[in-house]
């Protein structure tokens, strides 16, 4: 007795299902470090002292058993630091490699497309140092692009400044980069 050719092809296919979610299995690596909050707690200073752990949070971490306590930190304490912008603005673009932070573009607050290059460093206390103006600026005023930093040893990097919007208000296609120190 013969299957008819719909049937054939159901199982046919559901073999290959089969087979294909056996092999991504099979070939999906496992990785240790992942993990994934269950539940946060934040305990009291009387809780702390007498042996709780504050701001912690409870992970399960795959082939581990049990839970393991990550501290979360000031998480939502937000502080206004004393080095503030040369000016204020708005629709910046911003990145942060190796201790310091640079900025570049964005809008002031007269809605004028800006095009200088702005970098701090960061204390170990997490506070900033003065921000300094670099002595490259972006080729024309932009804001709301990406930037990206690329470093090409410990010394030197690259900062990308990719698309954004011009002052005349039209959208830029241009990936714009300049060496920037890092000391």
């Amino acid at each position: 007795m013969r299957l008819p050719r719909a049937w054939v092809k159901i199982v046919f296919f559901s073999l290959e299902a089969g087979v294909l979610i056996l092999l991504f299995w099979l070939l999906t690596p496992v990785f240790p470090g992942f993990s994934f909050v269950l539940s946060v707690k934040e305990d009291s200073v009387d809780d702390f002292i007498a042996g709780s752990f504050e701001r912690t949070a409870l992970t399960s971490e795959p082939g581990r058993e049990g839970v393991r306590l990550l501290p979360l930190g000031l998480a939502g304490e937000w502080v206004v630091d004393s080095h503030r912008l040369p000016l204020k603005l708005n629709n910046l673009s911003a990145v942060a490699y190796m201790g310091k932070i640079f900025v570049a573009g964005g809008d002031d607050e007269f809605g004028t497309r800006r095009r200088e290059v702005y970098s701090t460093t960061i204390n170990a206390d997490g506070s900033l140092q003065p921000w300094v103006t670099l002595p490259v600026s972006l080729p024309v005023g932009l804001s709301s692009g990406a930037m990206v930093i690329y470093p090409h040893s410990e010394l030197t990097a690259s900062l990308y400044y990719i698309g954004g919007i011009r002052d005349d208000n039209t959208f830029s296609d241009k990936v714009y980069h300049s060496v920037v120190t890092l000391s």
